[in-house]
């Protein structure tokens, strides 16, 4: 191969890398974007996830209270 061929064979490479580079970085803003979405749904089922532990804490609590006061007047 003469060296002209060879830059043109280099030429297009680089050509169709920049072609794929543009199609991922599309593709990276649309995940980017949806994960955004997604995390913002999940927001509000964490919070309420939160508060259901936080009351069955509470509850288990006041039961382990509960027992030990009637283990204590008997």
């Amino acid at each position: 191969m003469s060296t002209d061929i060879k830059l043109d064979k280099i030429q297009e490479d680089v050509g169709e890398i920049k072609t794929h580079l543009a199609v991922y970085n599309e593709q990276l803003k649309i995940h980017i974007k949806r994960s955004s979405m997604l995390e913002q749904k999940i927001e509000p089922i964490e919070k309420h996830v939160n508060m259901v532990n936080g009351a069955i804490k509470l509850i288990s609590i006041l039961a382990a209270i509960a027992a030990i006061v009637e283990l204590i007047v008997r």
